[in-house]
Order: C-alpha cells, then sequence, then structure tokens
C-alpha cells in the first residue's frame, strides 16, 4: 500500500503531465489556426478572438489545477494531524 507521501507525489506528476499536455495541445490548436489563418485572410478577427478564448480556458483550466492540488494538500495535511 502506498503512503500518503507517495500518492501525493504521484498525484503531483499526474496534474504536472495533465498541465504539460494541455499547453502541447494549446500550441497545436494555435498553430493551425495560424496555418488556417494564411489561407483566410477575412478570419484575423475570428482567430484573435479565438485565441483570447484559448488563453483565458487555459488560465481557468490552471486555477482549477492549482485549486484542486491545495485541496488535495490541505487534505493530506489533516489525516497526517488527525490521532
Amino acid at each position: 500500500m502506498l503512503s500518503c507521501l507517495q500518492v501525493l507525489c504521484e498525484e503531483e506528476m499526474l496534474l504536472w503531465v495533465k498541465t504539460t499536455l494541455h499547453k502541447e495541445l494549446t500550441c497545436l490548436k494555435v498553430e493551425e489556426l495560424a496555418l488556417q489563418s494564411m489561407f483566410s485572410p477575412a478570419s484575423g478577427t475570428w482567430l484573435q478572438r479565438t485565441l483570447r478564448q484559448m488563453d483565458d480556458e487555459a488560465g481557468v483550466n490552471q486555477s482549477k489545477l492549482q485549486i484542486s492540488l491545495q485541496d488535495y494538500e490541505e487534505e493530506v495535511e489533516e489525516k497526517k494531524s488527525a490521532p
């Protein structure tokens, strides 16, 4: 059975992998949109709006990730301090 510390380390690693993959996906989407805009100059405002939306979503996801990690760490600390 894994100790609380091992579980926490694994959880942090999984959250880091999730964040990294999300960043990579965002970069790929940006590259795809940039290539599409090269062939469709009329979509410039659409591209800007989409990029802003993707940035907003990434920020929200990062905040959710940080909050869930903080909640988990607090839960682990409570379990450690419980008799």
